[in-house]
């Protein structure tokens, strides 16, 4: 078995040759991809359930799931966490007021 040697990298800052300030980076200019459209979940919570509860599933029955009434919800990105929030009422809409940038 052969042994693999890792070093960190370290790479210098991009400099806006025009300005010497340092290049905006892609959490700041959005200008090429802010358009772009993704998914936002809210996950209020989970259950793990036997295979003969979920096919006995209907219309008007309750599942528990395992976070409290006032336990903050998970906001994820393609199935990654990215914040918390709160569930409030927008009009006739649920909606979410960001708590915590993860």
């Amino acid at each position: 078995m052969s042994s693999v040697l890792v070093e960190p990298l370290e790479l210098e800052t991009l400099v806006n040759p025009a300005s010497d300030e340092p290049a905006a980076s892609l959490a700041t200019d959005l200008s090429m991809v802010g358009h772009v459209r993704v998914s936002l979940t809210a996950i209020l919570g989970d259950v793990e359930l036997p295979l003969a509860e979920l096919m006995d599933l209907k219309a008007g029955v309750v599942v528990a799931l395992d976070r409290q009434m006032d336990e903050p919800v998970t906001l994820a990105l393609n199935g990654k966490p990215v914040a918390t929030a709160h569930l409030v009422a927008v009009g006739d809409h649920f909606g979410v007021q960001i708590e915590k940038v993860l």
